[in-house]
């Protein structure tokens, strides 16, 4: 371990610069591949929900989950109520009340602590992982898991999103017209996560579908190989997934749908119905809350797309010749992910050739194998939602790869603060014989 600019950063065998050592996310993978698949003998569904027998059952059946999934009730002032106490003197007790917090600012719930043991509430524990009942339980206190590496706001409000009732959004009913599993690379034992829901298990409340869902996997949640396991029909919004931080708007829509947080406010305001629109909604200060793309009192101004404000700068549609870089290069890369779409011109397919490449190493996360887990680039020339996935210095100077049509896409995702200056890459269209 040695100082650079002022900090301490770890070295790896090699001799390589990792990262700061009190950089938070470190090499920690993702909870979804390194949560137990048991859990005090309950198997574990979608990587992080604990299900009663009757939900087990449904799931099972592919019926009825939805009528299951019990909504939390509402206290004196008719708003619902969240009861909640901590168990664990190792809990990141400010982090899980942020997460609260969070849904507390953007909807009606209200999480109150309590020392009532006799009533529905969740008990916060530290045990291995990060996991969730679904909706509320008629049983006296229901487990929430924030352990080891659980203590972001994002995850703890994931697992708080469950708790109130929400599933993930890829298992959505419609889920095949916005992203596509790709089956050969998530192993046989663990493809039940991504079973889908039918209508009638999941009640979307037509809201639309959202990639930067709170409550959406990444790209690469049960990996057996560290390729995508699910990549989205809209190239550029592939690095937009598992990226959700913080609620979506979306997140925050459904939720105020669901514990029927509009129709209260709109009469604390005295408004008999809710005028926003293009995805807007009527909020807590009588007044729309708007979507990305939006503007105007009511939303009624389109600005732009959902997706537009929330894509990486790297993100781009590239339809010209010239050179491709990771970002900051040939400086250290930062955390994140960067989709380029190459679009060659008719009768012509893209080139690629590189001039450097120093990515992460491989780990073993991707269902116990050595893979591209952390920081990787995936080449995809044939398949545009599935192609073969590079790091460490598995590309050489001069190595090329060349589309099999107009288009190819370039996905690089950077997982952790391992300090690495990336890759450059130049583009080139080349003509395809015997095209007109």
């Amino acid at each position: 371990m040695g100082p650079v600019d002022g900090k301490d950063f770890l070295i790896d065998e090699g001799g390589r610069q990792m990262g700061p050592v009190d950089g938070k996310d470190f090499l920690v993978p993702d909870f979804i591949d390194t949560n137990p698949s048991v859990i005090n003998g309950q198997p574990v569904f979608e990587g992080d929900i604990i299900l009663t027998e009757n939900q087990w059952a449904a799931v099972r059946a592919r019926k009825g989950l939805s009528d299951l999934t019990k909504r939390w009730s509402e206290g004196s002032d008719g708003y619902p109520v969240v009861p909640y106490r901590f168990t664990d003197d190792r809990l990141n007790k400010n982090v899980i009340k942020a997460g609260m917090e969070h849904w507390m600012d953007h909807t009606c719930i209200k999480f109150q602590e309590t020392t009532n043991t006799n009533q529905p509430h969740l008990m916060f524990l530290y045990e291995s992982g990060c996991w969730s009942w679904m909706g509320m339980l008629s049983q006296n206190g229901q487990n929430v898991s924030i352990g080891e590496n659980c203590d972001s706001l994002g995850t703890v409000a994931h697992e708080v999103g469950h708790a109130i009732g929400f599933n993930h959004e890829q298992c959505r009913p419609d889920r095949d017209e916005y992203v596509v599993i790709n089956w050969d690379n998530i192993p046989s034992p663990r493809q039940y996560n991504f079973a889908k829901a039918s209508a009638s298990e999941f009640d979307n409340q037509n809201v639309p579908y959202d990639y930067s869902s709170n409550m959406q996997y990444g790209s690469t949640g049960f990996t057996s190989n560290g390729k995508t396991t699910i990549a989205t029909v809209d190239p550029l919004t592939q690095g937009l997934i598992g990226t959700g931080e913080v609620l979506s708007h979306r997140d925050k829509h459904l939720a105020n749908i669901m514990y029927k947080c509009i129709d209260k406010w709109l009469a604390k305001c005295g408004q008999s119905s809710d005028t926003c629109q293009n995805g807007g909604y009527f909020g807590v200060n009588c007044a729309c809350v708007c979507p990305p793309g939006t503007a105007g009192t009511e939303c009624e101004q389109k600005t732009g797309g959902y997706y537009d404000s929330l894509l990486n700068s790297c993100t781009e549609k590239v339809t010209t010749q010239g050179t491709l870089t990771s970002p900051n290069y040939p400086s250290n890369y930062p955390k994140g992910q960067c989709v380029k779409w190459i679009v060659a011109p008719e009768c012509h397919v893209p080139k690629v050739t590189f001039t450097d490449f120093t990515l992460c190493e491989r780990h073993s996360y991707c269902n116990n194998n050595e893979c591209c887990y952390f920081d990787a680039l995936e080449i995809r020339t044939t398949s545009m939602t599935n192609g073969d996935v590079y790091c460490d210095t598995d590309i050489v100077n001069g190595q090329s790869f060349t589309g099999t049509s107009r288009e190819m896409i370039l996905y690089f995702r950077a997982k952790s603060y391992y300090y690495r200056k990336g890759w450059s890459a130049n583009v080139t269209f080349v003509k395809q014989d015997g095209c007109k």
